[in-house]
């Protein structure tokens, strides 16, 4: 296939798998360096996103700053690079609450409580 000097910028959808574009890539240059499709990373696809997924990002406890009410700000997370989406209805079935962001940080116990419950 030839190359060019533009492609699309592709994701991998984390949870179904498919491919999905989200724009383009230019390489500044404008020599013919990409493929028809790049891929830079993954992400939820939009059918996914229609869903109420809530992604759980293991933190180690030891290494993070946790504010006084026991939260901690993603800056001052120290992430161990485990990471799950789970539908939000799971979520709170399984540690009874709700949360209104798209993203919560849990422990290695919370971790594996969620693990035991699948």
């Amino acid at each position: 296939m030839e190359k060019s000097y533009v492609s699309l910028d592709t994701k991998i959808c984390i949870f179904c798998g498919k491919q999905f574009e989200i724009g383009i890539i230019l390489d500044k240059r404008l020599k013919n360096t990409l493929e028809k499709n790049t891929i830079t990373g993954i992400d939820l696809c939009p059918e996914c996103t229609k869903e109420d997924y809530i992604l759980l990002i293991e933190i180690d406890e030891d290494k993070s700053s946790i504010e006084s009410d026991e939260s901690v700000k993603p800056e001052n997370a120290y992430k161990t690079g485990r990471a799950i989406y789970v539908k939000m209805k799971h979520f709170q079935k399984i540690f009874g609450t709700t949360s209104k962001n798209k993203f919560s940080f849990i422990n290695e116990r919370g971790y594996n409580k969620f693990q035991n419950n699948l």
